[in-house]
């Protein structure tokens, strides 16, 4: 099981490494484009959008497998040791949900939608917009299997590295 997590980490720590180094090479060819060239090519802004949609949610994903998403962990941290579990658990289950719920639900939804209904085409880039809602069912799966491992460490009472 480590060897697969292992494997997940590395595969988001790539693509969001590749994204935001592609990001930055785009956004650094549009602003050369503009002011050397004196017409920015067409396509960059379009595809900085595009890398930005997707380094977020590679980085969201990855934040949940270090557990640094946001929290509040002021008032759970005043808390007793069984009050603490309970607000974990809850926050746990609340997360579950809403990622089933918003990530994989929603997301799937959308780009349906965006596949099967509209059909719309990036002007730029020719390519379907539904790229632009792709990432969020894809790393909805990586939150849910991250929010997992966390929730189950915490059951258990170990670090999740161990597990």
């Amino acid at each position: 099981m480590r060897f697969f997590h292992n494997i997940m980490v590395r595969t988001l720590s790539f693509l969001l490494e590749t994204s935001m180094a592609v990001l930055v090479l785009d956004v650094l060819l549009g602003v050369v484009s503009r002011y050397v060239v004196g017409k920015q090519v067409s396509w960059t802004e379009e595809l900085a959008c595009l890398l930005l949609v997707w380094s977020s949610f590679f980085g969201i994903a990855l934040a949940f497998n270090s557990r640094a998403h946001l929290g509040i962990d002021l008032i759970v941290n005043m808390m007793g040791d069984a009050p603490r579990k309970t607000a974990a658990t809850i926050a746990h289950l609340v997360t579950l949900t809403f990622t089933v719920v918003a990530f994989l639900y929603g997301g799937c939804f959308l780009l349906h939608k965006a596949m099967f209904v509209t059909r719309n085409v990036m002007p730029a880039l020719q390519i379907p917009d539904a790229v632009m809602y792709l990432p969020i069912p894809v790393c909805g799966l990586f939150i849910l299997y991250f929010e997992i491992r966390n929730f189950a460490a915490d059951l258990r009472g170990t670090d999740e590295k161990e597990a």
